[in-house]
């Protein structure tokens, strides 16, 4: 998860050294700027411009001047939050390592808890979360991808058979539904109508293509994905991938048949 911290310090570097090829002013925020932890996990912005920090020490939502803290005092199941999604209707969901919650923005319940934990069956530490576009969320978890939707006010997950070795580290859903997800050991894809492709490394990429960018554990690693028709081809352009390896995070950048993923 360390990994996943340093991947967001090299999005926000690069940002700043590339933005019309000036030094943009960087201003550091610490747990004395009000912070819950200086080791942040996940980075998310809202639909209503809030930035959500998904910290070792609980959740800390910015509002462009102070931040506001959500810890195990406010009723998360555990002090690590790992991912953060918000649903097509709003909805707020966290990925901690003692399950996935949903946070309550009216405030708290009669317990004084912020939150609502969601039933996966069991206990789960979830690592990633995404949102598709019909407004199903998957869950990647130590043990596995959980498919969730909510039915009549209540969320119901399903645990996908993935036949993966490891747990996910990271999730994508693109536009057309496909989610994107990678384990300890390589890159998989599930689409739409339910097949599972788990992507390996071939030669000769032909046909259109998008570029995926993945942040591997000491290393950045540029990769192609191809779509060359019929057959799917996975090729490294910078870093030749080999196991095992770490992908800390990927965010979808871009449209059509073209991503840059981070």
């Amino acid at each position: 998860m360390r990994v996943r911290s340093a991947a967001f310090l090299f999005i926000l570097a690069s940002c700043v050294l590339s933005a019309a090829g000036e030094q943009l002013p960087v201003k550091t925020y610490t747990i004395a700027d009000g912070l819950a932890r200086d080791s942040v996990e996940d980075i998310r912005q809202d639909s209503h411009g809030f930035l959500w920090f998904c910290t070792a020490e609980g959740i800390s939502r910015f509002d462009g001047y102070t931040f506001r803290n959500y810890g195990i005092a406010e009723g998360l199941p555990h002090r690590v939050v790992d991912a953060f999604v918000e649903t097509r209707d709003g909805d707020h969901l966290f990925g901690t390592d003692n399950g996935l919650v949903e946070f309550n923005p009216d405030g708290p319940d009669k317990n004084g808890s912020y939150f609502t934990a969601i039933d996966l069956g069991g206990d789960h530490t979830v690592i990633a979360l995404a949102s598709g576009p019909d407004g199903t969320i998957w869950a990647g978890t130590t043990t596995g991808l959980f498919h969730l939707t909510k039915r009549d006010g209540l969320w119901l997950s399903e645990l996908v058979d993935l036949h993966l070795e490891a747990g996910i580290s990271s999730l994508m859903a693109d536009p057309d539904g496909t989610v994107w997800g990678t384990d300890q050991y390589g890159l998989f894809r599930k689409l739409p109508y339910g097949i599972i492709i788990v992507i390996s490394q071939c030669r000769e990429p032909v046909g259109c293509y998008c570029f995926i960018w993945m942040a591997v554990a000491q290393r950045f690693c540029r990769s192609l994905f191809m779509r060359p028709g019929r057959r799917d081809r996975f090729v490294t352009l910078a870093f030749k991938i080999s196991s095992p390896f770490v992908p800390a995070t990927m965010v979808n950048k871009g449209a059509g048949n073209k991503y840059d993923c981070f």
